[in-house]
Order: structure tokens, then sequence, then C-alpha cells
């Protein structure tokens, strides 16, 4: 299975108020992303997490991705680009990419932390996922095919291209 989720911004604490999350604290936050993870996610499925892992604390994001099942494989954001410095935060994905162009089920999904307008494919049925707007994506245009995966949308838990696509 592939799932698709965004914007974790894990030990970033003002994300709560800044994104009106529903946790008292960071370590709410991440229990319930660890619970929601673990619930849907198996060993072998591939995750794809399109960017803003956190803010700084690049050893325990690493720490904390290397501790949820499924191949990982991150599609940089705006907020990731100093934590890859760090070796080991790279070594818990099995890819790192600004933008990716995969096939989930034979439909192409193109992978971006941004929402794009119109993207490869557009005319010719594929979907775009991203995130960066977090749960404030009202102001964007409705486009068919194109689905938030910020964590803020999919109540902190990955999701597959069938669930994005019924949830609307």
């Amino acid at each position: 299975m592939n799932y698709y989720i965004s914007d974790l911004h894990l030990f970033h604490n003002n994300i709560i108020n800044l994104a009106h999350r529903p946790f008292r604290d960071v370590s709410e936050m991440h229990e319930a992303l660890k619970k929601n993870w673990k619930r849907v996610v198996k060993k072998n499925d591939m995750v794809y997490i399109l960017g803003d892992l956190g803010l700084y604390h690049a050893d325990e994001i690493s720490q904390f991705i290397r501790d949820l099942p499924g191949r990982k494989i991150l599609i940089t954001g705006n907020h990731d680009m100093k934590n890859l410095k760090n070796r080991n935060l790279r070594e818990a994905f099995v890819q790192i990419t600004p933008y990716a162009e995969i096939k989930d089920n034979g439909r192409t999904v193109v992978l971006f932390h941004y929402p794009i307008e119109e993207w490869d494919g557009f005319y010719r049925g594929f979907y775009h996922l991203y995130g960066h707007v977090h749960d404030n994506d009202g102001e964007l245009a409705k486009i068919d095919r194109r689905y938030n995966v910020s964590c803020d949308k999919t109540d902190f838990t990955p999701m597959t291209l069938d669930q994005l696509i019924k949830r609307g």
C-alpha cells in the first residue's frame, strides 16, 4: 500500500497554536501521530511524507521516523532543508527528493510539497498531492484530482489515494 501525509512539524511546539491543532502539547501530538500511523501502516507499506517534518531537532526527528512502520520517502518541504544536513535523518528515508511522479494502482500521481495549479499530466488524468497550506486550503481553487495531504486535513493519519479521493 501507498500512504501519504505531510506537515508533521515534529518537535515544533508552536505549531499547535499556529495550525490550531487539537493537542495540549507536542508530546500529545506525537503520541496521536504514532498511534494513528501504527494503526494503518504496515512494515512493507510505502509512506510518502510531503515535506515539513519539523524545525531543528534532526536527531530526534530521525528516531521518531525510524520508530514508525513502513518504508518512507520524503518529498522535501520548506522546513526540511537545514535538517537534511543531518546524516541520521537522511538515512531514515529510502529516498529524498523535492518532486516525484509515481504510480499508485495504475494512476499517475504528482507529489510536491506545494499546491500546483496545473501539473504534468493535468489533462491526462494525473493526480496531484500536496501539503504546505495545512488546513488553510479554502482560498485555493477546487481542482479535480488535487488533494491536500497535510496531517491537519487527514486527522493526523497517513491516507491512501483511494481514501483521499473518497474524502474529496
